[in-house]
């Protein structure tokens, strides 16, 4: 959802007057963190829980590690909202081995499948810890997903950081 929030963000500016030049005008500290947070991301998603084993969940919370130093370093430059969803759904992957508990209720079964070899994500069972903070909202538009209450203040958090900085008065 937060490729989905940067393009409704840009949209909404747009019609508020801002500028898209603005967004060059970011200065970023370290951002090289956050494009490493990124592709380790990737990377454990690619290769799976068969491959990486426990390897992967060190990585996903190294991961998280190089989010949070990346916001650190740009506290000033972004909202408050983002690090709120890094730190909710770094708590709830904490407490469930590393990995985002997911409600399966509306998933077809191949989906379901593969979140067996997922290192980022798992099935939410009656023993999953901090529930509520797992992916637990449908989402069947534009792309069908499930998102976590973590995710939707990071969205929000983006959106706002475009308006902040394509709309200035």
């Amino acid at each position: 959802m937060l490729i989905e929030s940067l393009i409704l963000g840009i949209i909404v500016a747009l019609i508020r007057k801002g500028k898209i030049n603005n967004l060059g005008l970011i200065q970023l500290e370290r951002i090289s963190f956050l494009f490493f947070a990124l592709i380790l991301q990737l990377i454990i998603d690619f290769f799976g829980r068969i491959t990486l084993g426990q390897l992967g969940s060190i990585v996903h919370f190294t991961s998280y590690l190089l989010l949070f130093y990346f916001y650190w370093f740009n506290r000033n430059r972004l909202n408050i909202l983002i690090p709120i969803g890094l730190a909710l759904n770094f708590l709830v992957i904490s407490f469930n081995n590393f990995s985002m508990p997911v409600h399966t209720s509306y998933m077809p079964k191949d989906v379901i499948l593969k979140l067996s070899n997922s290192v980022t994500h798992s099935i939410m069972t009656s023993n999953t810890k901090l529930s509520w903070l797992g992916d637990i909202f449908y989402i069947s538009w534009p792309v069908k997903q499930m998102l976590s209450v973590g995710d939707i203040f990071l969205d929000l958090g983006i959106f706002f950081l475009i308006q902040k900085i394509m709309v200035k008065n």
